[in-house]
């Protein structure tokens, strides 16, 4: 079956929302990197230490737990599911901006890992049921278009932010940010299934007479 669907303003405005979200979300990813200068003096921090925080820490939590959220992504409400990702990490942002340590700073970065995860499979589940197959690449695009902008925005941070209230304003200042768009994420509406759509509109198809005397007629002869 051809897909016949159009996007709607309302998805439009929807994919907007969910890439400012994925800004935010590679804005405290690279926030650590970015700050770099002041965090590891401060928290007397080595290179090692330092790697694993930008690295291992992150990357191993964020990519194995990306595979089940995108697996909760398919059972649960996706809004409030992004809405919950975002909390978490930009609660856990905001936490790492209070400490005094690499233990203090690694273990609110694993959970970051695993809150950030949730985004991007459970936004592209959303995305695909909103857009036809027509443009579901323009709208793929244009979400991924954040990791740049992001990575951008993490650098204006510390040029324009640090200066007045220093790296651990910064931590808070976007941790309260994030919080305050999880909060907008979670009153959206869930976007319908279209396979499901699909499967309620099959299952109310009516069957006419015909149909339902050829089925009979087999079932006795068969049976």
């Amino acid at each position: 079956m051809s897909d016949q669907r159009e996007a709607k303003i309302g998805d439009y405005s929807f994919l907007v929302f969910l890439t400012v979200i994925n800004v935010m979300n590679v804005i405290d990813r690279q926030l650590i990197a970015s700050m770099a200068n002041w965090i590891k003096p401060e928290l007397e921090l080595t290179n090692t230490q330092f790697g694993l925080l930008t690295g291992l820490i992150f990357i191993f939590f964020y990519s194995f737990a990306g595979i089940f959220m995108g697996m909760l992504a398919d059972r649960v409400n996706r809004t409030r599911f992004i809405a919950l990702g975002l909390a978490v990490w930009s609660a856990l942002t905001a936490v790492s901006g209070m400490a005094k340590g690499f233990v203090s700073l690694a273990i609110p970065r694993l959970f970051i890992g695993i809150g950030e995860s949730i985004m991007t499979p459970t936004a592209m589940s959303i995305l695909s049921d909103r857009f036809p197959a027509k443009s579901l690449g323009f709208a793929s695009g244009f979400y991924y278009m954040a990791a740049p902008i992001g990575i951008s925005g993490s650098l204006l941070v510390v040029a324009y932010l640090e200066p007045l209230v220093g790296w651990r304003g910064c931590f808070y200042t976007l941790g309260g940010i994030g919080l305050f768009f999880a909060a907008i994420m979670y009153f959206l509406k869930e976007t319908p299934r279209r396979h499901q759509e699909q499967a309620q509109s099959a299952s109310a198809t009516p069957v006419s007479f015909k149909e339902t005397l050829a089925t009979t007629k087999d079932a006795f002869l068969f049976s």
